[in-house]
């Protein structure tokens, strides 16, 4: 799943929000033109559009869910990773999440300072490190795969659970293939 790399910044911002302007930020905003919705036009006919409406509202929900936490949902897809490839390194979590080396570098950089992963030398290639999730970040993706659970039921409450199983076998078939 794309994930925005200005996650962070929000992330950041979120945790430092008293409670009432976490519920403000949870609110949906409408946009409005001297008070009508904006006509959307051909927009609305577009996969790519609405796939991207989609992501960001997904997104703005993981990064909320996620704030107290203290990590953004790209973090989180970054620990996810991983827990799932022990001894990943970040040069193959990039590739993997479409995300620039550099932003990358920060990004583990900044969980690894929090304690949330470690890095190992490669006995093969001294070049390389892996990555390893500590038990503190293994804690902290735990529950944060219970937030964005949550936070993904919310989203999908008009669907039935065929719908959901049917819409992600199709986009995991739109994005093996590309």
């Amino acid at each position: 799943m794309p994930i925005s790399a200005n996650c962070t910044e929000e992330s950041r911002l979120a945790t430092t929000k008293s409670k009432s302007t976490k519920k403000a930020a949870r609110t949906k905003r409408e946009l409005s033109i001297n008070g009508e919705k904006p006509d959307m036009g051909e927009l609305l006919e577009l996969l790519g559009f609405n796939l991207a409406m989609v992501n960001a509202i997904f997104i703005r929900d993981v990064n909320h869910a996620c704030s107290e936490l203290g990590i953004s949902a790209k973090q989180f897809a970054i620990l996810s990773m991983i827990a799932n490839n022990y001894g990943i390194s970040q040069v193959d979590i990039a590739a993997a999440l479409m995300t620039d080396r550099a932003t990358m570098m920060a990004i583990v950089d900044r969980i690894e300072s929090r304690k949330l992963i470690s890095r190992e030398r490669s006995k093969v290639d001294r070049r390389r490190q892996h990555l390893i999730l500590t038990p503190h970040g293994n804690e902290v993706l735990n529950q944060a795969r219970r937030a964005i659970k949550q936070s993904e039921r919310r989203l999908l409450k008009g669907l039935a659970p065929r719908d959901v199983n049917r819409l992600l076998a199709l986009l995991n078939q739109l994005r093996a293939g590309a």
